[in-house]
């Protein structure tokens, strides 16, 4: 044992009261259940212990899910058992409870699911995704949420006896649609716990609340702590040397290192190395780009354990040490490496429970690799799996890289107690991601076609081992898929061994060129600024540049990084570049888009009305036609002269085989308005729209959507264009569900307000 803590825990009698919400189906059972040992409030609050990380005393988790038994790429419809037209997707004994929940497919948002506890006769939750995507009872953002086509919940689900979770399948096959996809992940428990108790009392509530805050990076606030150590760094590091970040005497725990360094150019000649207890092999050995996440590219992104803000790195994982801990960083590059920062650690009194030392492995295969899987760790010893940032780059143009399941193994076991159904469900997304986002535990950082950068932190469903482990991804179906995959893997040993990551000429290997590059720079930026990294996306363009510096385009992006600007610094900073640069004849689509820019601020009522779209399509105002476009490739501008009041933004498109996606944005002096699934549509409706005819109560949501971009492929190029925003915050809609036969056309709309 490396420290040790007492971990209190408030005890309190079983909250007694009626189950009322109205999707609930009731909560008797045959008889009264056993007082627990611990309530529920009590138990989350355990959680909320921001040191829990490094601790082995917790339990590991267990994964249940939908993978195909026979090895193949059917990862649906794989059930536990049957019980009428129910599925059962999981019936785990207790006492224990349900860390983490993750669906998709099925009827979607009309999926169907029961949650019964201790042998009830009815289930405590009976709802469909849509309801507890709404916020039913406890399940709250951010603990739950429907995103990325799918639904998942880090709401603890307590049981003392048992839990079994059901699905509605009707006409379910294997065959056909619909399919049902779905991961679980249970842990035992030493004590009984009070059973999940739905709606929650105020307490429940407020310990959840409290949890949520933990997932916000909140650090190790309350504790009656040791002195807390602040170790500022500043040096330069010659090329080919090393230089030490802080060395801290123990015992102690390091709760934030922070390092700035210059922006990344994807190189990786820098590694952050970690040494515990006097060690000479470091237990981290990782190109720091790579530990970062900024594997080929600077992102900006912010999570519970990692941190990017420009050329700021912050790592949050909780790292005790018993003797020692030495923070070196090494510069293979060809240039002085300029570098400072801060640790920030508690010394002196012990901290964690039957803790252990953190350790980050990396690891890269090439494209050329097809036919075995990448592997992310195999490490020997006691210790739990937290997580891993994962980057795909494919050779080819698809997304079937995607389909590559995960699978751990725990103590040498011949088969995987882990597997997965498909690289972005690991990552709490579906059907080939939509769009970037960055989340606590888990997020998709990097998406353009055929590249993606993603991370998943496993907090309460960490993977414990008592003798080894060994985490790999496949390489596509078959391990056939042509992709370059890197990754960094968190974990921890009781013991500090030696990083598992690649040494030598592994490091100085160049980064892939991806083929699809030159062609996809407009989805690089729309990554960024959906981020609000303007100033990363205005550094993408110079990269970009510097590599493609004939591209007829390039005043076009000029023009974009003077636009980032406008919205870092504010009009008046630009109005100038944008009068100069608008000087350019009537053929000149650079000077167009400045004058056309200029124009925007020159009074309130101009605004901007932008539409993209994989059919053709037709953007009105109050009625009025103001866009046309088919092309799947060309983003289409027009200004548009708004008086205050209420106005109705419409698109109407035919009916066109998949995908018949449209996309539109209208930029205006009150913010932007553009489609997202919450706008409705209409089949060919009668009559004409005026400013007057507001009614779509019976108009149909557009809904969720599967839609991997746009654009699609084998469309992965979009024109350049200096708008920002307008392409990068809008979803893509189409008619969710059958065209009637009689329909020609759909019209989607939204309403909205000008301010005088």
């Amino acid at each position: 044992m490396l420290l040790e803590q007492g971990r209190g825990v408030a005890f309190r009698g079983l909250l007694v009261g009626g189950c009322c919400f109205v999707l609930l189906a009731g909560c008797g059972g045959s008889r009264v259940p056993e007082p627990p040992d611990i309530t529920y409030a009590a138990f989350v609050s355990t959680l909320s212990d921001p040191a829990r990380p490094a601790s082995l005393d917790v339990p590991g988790t267990t994964l249940i899910s939908s993978y195909d038994p026979s090895g193949g790429n059917n990862d649906f419809n794989n059930f536990q058992g049957r019980e009428g037209e129910w599925a059962v997707l999981a019936d785990v004994e207790g006492p224990g409870y349900v860390s983490r929940f993750w669906t998709t497919g099925g009827a979607s948002a009309e999926q169907r699911l029961r949650f019964y506890f201790e042998n009830e006769a009815e289930p405590r939750v009976d709802a469909t995704v849509a309801e507890l995507r709404a916020g039913l009872g406890l399940f709250q953002a951010p603990l739950s949420r429907y995103e990325q086509s799918c639904w998942w919940s880090y709401v603890p689900l307590t049981f003392q006896k048992r839990l079994r979770i059901l699905a509605k399948t009707d006409n379910f096959t294997h065959e056909g649609w619909p399919r049902l996809f779905f991961q679980v992940n249970y842990s035992p428990l030493d004590q009984r716990p009070e059973t999940f108790p739905v709606t929650g009392s105020v307490d429940d509530k407020a310990a959840l609340d409290a949890y949520a805050v933990t997932w916000r990076g909140a650090r190790f606030p309350g504790r009656p702590s040791p002195a807390l150590k602040t170790t500022s760094f500043s040096l330069e590091i010659i090329p080919g040397t090393s230089g030490e970040l802080a060395s801290l005497a123990g015992p102690g725990l390091i709760e934030s290192l922070e390092i700035e360094l210059p922006q990344s150019d994807g190189t990786h000649d820098a590694d952050l190395r970690l040494f515990w207890d006097g060690m000479t092999a470091p237990s981290v050995d990782v190109p720091v780009d790579a530990f970062f996440g900024n594997i080929w590219q600077s992102v900006d992104f912010e999570s519970k354990y990692l941190v990017v803000s420009n050329a700021l790195r912050i790592c949050r994982f909780p790292m005790p040490f018993g003797k020692q801990a030495r923070l070196v960083l090494a510069n293979r590059g060809s240039r002085v490496l300029t570098v400072k920062g801060r640790c920030r650690a508690r010394l002196g009194t012990p901290a964690v429970q039957d803790a252990a030392y953190f350790h980050a492995a990396w690891n890269h295969t090439a494209a050329t690799d097809r036919g075995r899987p990448h592997a992310v760790v195999t490490a020997e010893g006691r210790g739990k799996f937290v997580g891993c940032m994962l980057a795909i780059s494919s050779a080819a143009p698809s997304w079937w890289a995607l389909e590559s399941d995960e699978t751990m193994r725990v103590d040498g076991e011949a088969v995987p107690q882990w597997r997965g159904t498909g690289l972005e469900d690991y990552f709490n997304g579906a059907w080939y991601y939509k769009n970037n986002l960055a989340r606590p535990l888990h997020g998709l950082i990097f998406k353009r076609p055929f590249v993606t950068v993603q991370y998943r932190f496993h907090d309460e469903d960490a993977v414990c081992f008592d003798r080894s482990i060994d985490v790999q991804f496949e390489r596509g179906p078959d391990q056939a898929s042509p992709a370059w995959m890197q990754s960094t893997a968190y974990y921890y040993l009781d013991q500090p061994h030696k990083a598992g990551s690649l040494d030598g000429a592994a490091r100085a290997m160049a980064p892939p060129r991806d083929p699809f590059e030159k062609a996809t720079l407009m989805m690089t930026l729309c990554n960024y600024e959906r981020q609000g990294d303007y100033a990363g996306a205005s550094r993408a363009i110079d990269d970009f540049l510097k590599r493609f510096p004939d591209v007829a385009f390039t005043a076009i992006l000029r023009l974009r990084q003077v636009a980032y600007r406008e919205r870092l610094e504010g009009y008046p900073a630009v109005a100038d570049v944008y009068r100069t640069m608008g000087q350019g004849s009537e053929n000149d689509a650079a000077a167009s888009y400045a004058r056309l820019l200029s124009w925007f601020h020159e009074d309130r009522s101009h605004a901007l009305l932008s539409l993209y779209c994989g059919a053709p399509a037709q953007a009105s105002i109050d009625g009025s036609p103001v866009l046309e476009a088919s092309n799947p490739t060309a983003f289409m501008i027009s200004p548009v002269r708004l008086s205050p009041g209420r106005h109705v933004l419409s698109v109407q498109t035919r009916a066109e085989q998949y995908p018949d996606w449209v996309q539109v944005c209208l930029r205006t002096h009150d913010g932007m308005v553009y489609s997202t699934p919450e706008w409705p549509f209409a089949f060919d409706p009668s009559g004409a729209w005026t400013q007057t005819s507001f009614d779509d109560s019976n108009w149909t949501r557009v809904g969720d959507s599967i839609l991997e971009g746009p654009p699609l492929p084998p469309h992965i190029q979009t024109s350049a264009h200096p708008f920002v925003d307008m392409q990068a915050l809008p979803t893509a809609i189409w008619v969710s569900g059958e065209w009637p036969t009689s329909a020609q056309r759909a019209v989607f709309r939204k309403v909205f307000d000008v301010s005088p």
